[in-house]
C-alpha cells in the first residue's frame, strides 16, 4: 500500500483490469484530473462541480457496482481499525520522509 501511495504522489499511476474495466471513461478522466501534481494544474472545485462524470448522468448510473462498494466499505474498515491501534494519522511530512527501501 505505501508503495501505491508513492506512486500516485509521482502521479505514476494506472487504472488495472478487472477492477477498473467497468469504470467509465469519464469516471477515469475525473480520477486523472484530480491526481494532478501541480495544484495550479489541478481541477478547481468549481470545476470538479461541473465535470461530465460529476454534473451528468454517470455520476447517479449506479456505475459503482455492489462488489466495489463491498471492497470499499472493507478497506475503509480495515483502515479505521488500523488506526485505532497505532494512533493517529501520521502527518504529511512524515510520510514524505519514508524511505522508499522499505517496500
Amino acid at each position: 500500500m505505501k508503495n501505491l501511495y508513492h506512486l500516485i504522489k509521482k502521479a505514476k499511476y494506472a487504472f488495472p483490469s478487472p477492477f477498473w474495466d467497468e469504470i467509465s471513461d469519464d469516471a477515469k478522466d475525473f480520477v486523472k484530473k484530480c491526481l494532478v501534481l501541480d495544484p495550479k494544474e489541478r481541477l478547481t472545485a468549481s470545476q470538479v462541480l461541473e465535470h461530465p462524470w460529476v454534473a451528468g448522468k454517470a455520476a447517479s448510473s449506479g456505475e459503482f457496482s455492489e462488489k466495489y462498494l463491498e471492497q470499499m466499505q472493507k478497506w475503509q474498515s480495515t483502515r479505521h481499525q488500523t488506526e485505532l491501534h497505532i494512533g493517529d494519522k501520521p502527518k504529511t511530512d512524515d510520510i514524505d520522509n519514508v524511505d522508499e527501501s522499505e517496500n
